[in-house]
């Protein structure tokens, strides 16, 4: 028996949290070698959150909660 590719158990299965690299406040890693992380914003953007993808994505949000949500959609 299989999952659907669309369950939540894939989605969970796919990506994991791994270490932050230098300047990332959170990362997640897909079994894919993609990755999604989110640092603290600099310059212009401070006080801001930047979400980046693997995949050159990448959001400016006003709060660490947004980013999360962010993230989360990109990871789905």
């Amino acid at each position: 028996m299989q999952p659907r590719r669309d369950s939540w158990s894939q989605r969970l299965i796919r990506w994991h949290a791994a270490p932050p690299k230098e300047g990332e406040s959170v990362r997640w890693e897909c079994v894919d070698g993609g990755f999604i992380a989110i640092s603290l914003g600099e310059g212009e953007e401070i006080g801001q959150a930047v979400i980046h993808a693997g995949d050159g994505r990448r959001a400016v949000v006003e709060t660490y909660e947004e980013a999360l949500g962010v993230a989360e959609t990109w990871r789905s």
